[in-house]
């Protein structure tokens, strides 16, 4: 998007071209993208949160991209790929702690208790300096401010 930011930018929003076949690219694309990630999750094959999950934060991502743009390129890149990174952290978070208050045994709850297991196996994976670790550094103060709540 960067390098080719006026193309993004008219793909995204139409730009007097938008016809049903450029429509149907567009979505091919975001669905191949839901799945490229989706497989290297691990999960080729998803509960529907975990899909829907993944498909919102490509939607954020776009909107994301077309604000920055429009901003002027800041932040710079690399803070909007960390913040976005943090993002779908947080979603895969969020879509597991859910996932689990609700498996109840049941087909559609095994398939929901997915995205636990993949949130689990995905966090595993960084060390102490990745960017989850850091993302739970910087959360952990305001959770504790709020622990009040609790």
């Amino acid at each position: 998007m960067d390098e080719h930011d006026a193309g993004f930018s008219a793909l995204l929003r139409g730009g007097g071209a938008e016809t049903s076949r450029t429509n149907a690219i567009v979505d091919g694309v975001r669905r191949a993208a839901a799945e490229q990630i989706l497989i290297h999750l691990g999960t080729p094959e998803p509960g529907p949160r975990l899909r829907m999950m993944v498909r919102v934060w490509i939607t954020e991502a776009e909107a994301a991209s077309l604000i920055w743009l429009d901003e002027g390129k800041q932040p710079p890149l690399d803070e909007l790929r960390t913040w976005l990174v943090d993002h779908f952290v947080a979603l895969l978070t969020a879509t597991a702690a859910r996932d689990e208050t609700t498996a109840d045994g049941d087909r559609r709850a095994r398939r929901d208790e997915e995205t636990a297991r993949v949130a689990r196996a995905t966090l595993a994976l960084e060390g102490s300096q990745g960017a989850v670790a850091d993302l739970t550094r910087r959360i952990l103060p305001l959770v504790d401010d709020a622990a009040h709540l609790l």
